[in-house]
């Protein structure tokens, strides 16, 4: 069916929050797997991509990483590759200094 991608990540996105972390996770992980050719593909990535940038769940920046760069390299013309980069930027840093750096842009 061609909302089943849809609705996996509708699912992840209520797992994670109830946080219901792992879920989200396996969902994204199957949305990926069994639907490479769906539209919506960076969109899955880049939820699963923050779930590795969470410092309370996987805490893995090197894979978080990873995955903002596929959907940079791979979908250069969504938002969502200006999103990745911008999450990109602000890996393994700390609220604090994410504001800082978002006050001093201004």
């Amino acid at each position: 069916d061609s909302l089943s991608p849809m609705l996996l990540i509708k699912t992840a996105q209520v797992a994670r929050a109830i946080n219901n972390l792992p879920q989200a996770k396996r969902v994204l992980d199957e949305c990926i797997a069994t639907y490479p050719n769906f539209k919506n593909l960076p969109a899955a990535i880049f939820l699963l991509a923050q779930l590795y940038d969470e410092d309370n769940y996987m805490n893995n920046e090197t894979e978080a990483r990873r995955l903002y760069q596929k959907i940079i390299d791979e979908y250069p013309h969504s938002d969502w590759a200006m999103s990745a980069k911008g999450a990109i930027e602000y890996l393994g840093k700390s609220d604090e200094e994410i504001t800082k750096i978002i006050l001093g842009k201004r």
